[in-house]
């Protein structure tokens, strides 16, 4: 039997943001990562919609925010990880707004389309549909699965830095060194992972503390 990644998508929006839109963003995002992840790993990583959440504000969140949700999807639907897209500002526990984080301790990362649609002063902002957002989202989301399958940052390549390009036209992919670190079984724990704990919330930002590589 054909083993395979299965990973949640978990959206969580305010009350002032399009949901649908969020929703598709995605979907269409995981499409692309799903080849991607899938070509690299040499097997099936397929993504699904865990389920939505309506913020009460769009106030910045700290990535443990999220934390329960996420773990919880997780356990209930069995997923490998989760992926948790929201349109609110995440802030690092140094205060610093970031485009997502990840724990591989906890295996769930957070995107937020907050930094992805910003522009600088003067010009207009991005949309929810733009293909330049959609991109830069995928290759946000393949990088944050990498950091959550093991893999630390590099010079170049799918695993630098994420930076929003506005050419981007395509995703990335690992390099042939990264393909072979990145889990090609699934049993509900990535088999290299020292802890597999999906309730452990006191250590999600930990991790985004004692290594800077984690952040996007």
């Amino acid at each position: 039997m054909q083993q395979e990644m299965n990973v949640g998508l978990l959206i969580a929006s305010s009350r002032e943001t399009d949901q649908q839109g969020l929703i598709a963003l995605a979907r269409n995002a995981a499409k692309d990562v799903s080849a991607k992840m899938s070509a690299a790993s040499g097997i099936p990583w397929v993504f699904h919609l865990a389920g939505t959440k309506t913020l009460e504000t769009d106030e910045p969140r700290r990535p443990s925010h999220f934390l329960e949700d996420a773990s919880l999807a997780m356990a209930d639907q069995a997923f490998d990880a989760v992926v948790v897209v929201t349109d609110v500002g995440l802030t690092s526990r140094r205060r610093h707004l970031e485009p997502g984080l990840a724990s591989p301790v906890t295996r769930v990362a957070v995107v937020s389309t907050r930094k992805l649609l910003s522009t600088p002063r003067g010009e207009p902002v991005r949309s929810l549909d733009s293909p330049v957002v959609e991109w830069n989202a995928a290759v946000l989301i393949q990088h944050l699965l990498g950091h959550i399958s093991g893999l630390r940052h590099s010079a170049h390549g799918i695993m630098a830095p994420f930076s929003f390009s506005e050419v981007r036209q395509d995703g990335a992919s690992f390099s042939p060194a990264e393909c072979k670190s990145l889990p090609r079984t699934s049993n509900g724990c990535f088999p290299d992972w020292p802890r597999c704990k999906t309730t452990d919330f006191r250590d999600f930002d930990r991790p985004l503390v004692e290594y800077s590589n984690l952040r996007a």
